[in-house]
């Protein structure tokens, strides 16, 4: 976060645009779309000096893909259960 220690938190966001002629442009300001809550994803901060294998959480890497049998419309994304 800005002016805050340096650290390992992930966050979610998504941004409107528009996809024109000369590529994408006209950006929204990006707003968060999924918290983690600490009771079904693990909502640390992660203010880790020295990371090592294993110990950086993960709340990353959305994907949408809309399903093709209903039509609805979903996000994937790694996270730690917080249980």
């Amino acid at each position: 976060r800005r002016d805050g220690p340096f650290s390992f938190e992930q966050r979610l966001f998504a941004v409107a645009g528009r996809l024109g002629a000369q590529g994408p442009g006209e950006w929204q300001t990006p707003r968060e779309i999924i918290v983690a809550d600490g009771v079904r994803y693990i909502a640390d901060r992660q203010e880790i000096v020295d990371p090592e294998p294993g110990t950086i959480k993960g709340f990353r890497d959305p994907a949408w893909f809309r399903d093709p049998a209903t039509g609805q419309a979903h996000i994937v994304f790694t996270a730690s259960a917080a249980w």
